[in-house]
């Protein structure tokens, strides 16, 4: 048996072990596991990503529930909407938005406001630097992930296996694209990504680099996902970098079986 086809064989093995832990219940480790095996053990990238589709559709099953119910709530994209057309008001260039570490978490008067009618908050008498803050923490406690189970593996391993952030953010945008990602999901990341890009091209004190935003917001953005706690975090700033770079995520219409939600309609108070 030749080297290539024994290293194939071999992975094969690997990832059925992984496989079958992930059949009894060790998601995550069985996840990660899959992702090194699949990436490291087969040199033909066409095998390397139809196998690691292959295990990501099967873990996700033994996810059941879990996977289903990884919607954010319908008002979610509706509070991130409101943040960013204020982050993005008259003059913002000229002022510094996003620092890290974050200096609070936001008023608790904004926060409660926006969980309780979002559309309603006046967002103009709040400092843009107290936006960011409450953004950025308004994402980190949202409930369940952003990035659905079902992509999570796929973008991981893109960024592995991408050099060029360009090329690597237009992939990333197809996988998210799929139908299989819910509309609030989905929608929530258009929202951010397409301000982050524009904070890059602000000029000004506003500006800042495509790297240093993804710093920013990666945790908030990948901590809830179940298979995220060890994957080196270097490759959630390359997965939010690159889709910065590319000019974020665009609008797409409702796909079958992904239904219109109400906030679609929504439109900045006068």
């Amino acid at each position: 048996m030749s080297g290539s086809v024994a290293g194939t064989h071999i992975t094969y093995i690997q990832l059925s072990s992984s496989l079958g832990r992930a059949a009894i219940g060790g998601y995550r480790q069985a996840a990660n596991q899959g992702i090194q095996c699949v990436s490291g053990g087969i040199s033909h990238p066409s095998l390397r990503l139809l196998l690691l589709r292959l295990f990501v559709s099967i873990s996700c099953c033994g996810l059941g529930d879990v996977v289903e119910q990884c919607a954010v709530p319908d008002q979610a994209p509706v509070v991130v909407l409101r943040l960013t057309e204020a982050l993005e008001r008259l003059g913002w260039e000229n002022e510094t938005i996003y620092r890290t570490p974050p200096v609070s978490t936001g008023p608790p008067e904004l926060r409660q406001a926006l969980d309780t009618d979002p559309a309603a908050v006046d967002c103009e008498q709040y400092d843009l630097s107290v936006l960011a803050d409450a953004l950025r923490f308004y994402l980190q406690e949202l409930s369940c992930p952003l990035i659905p189970a079902v992509v999570y593996s796929e973008l991981v391993y893109t960024a592995q296996e991408t050099q060029s952030l360009e090329e690597c953010g237009q992939q990333l945008k197809r996988i998210l694209d799929s139908p299989s990602i819910p509309q609030s999901n989905h929608q929530l990341l258009v929202y951010l990504t397409r301000h982050l890009s524009k904070v890059t091209q602000s000029g000004g004190a506003a500006q800042a680099s495509p790297r240093l935003l993804a710093q920013v917001y990666s945790e908030a953005v990948f901590k809830n996902n179940h298979f995220s706690a060890d994957v080196n975090p270097e490759h959630h700033v390359k997965i939010l970098e690159a889709l910065i770079v590319v000019g974020g995520l665009m609008e797409m219409q409702a796909a079958p079986g992904r239904p219109a939600l109400h906030w679609a309609s929504y439109s900045p108070p006068g």
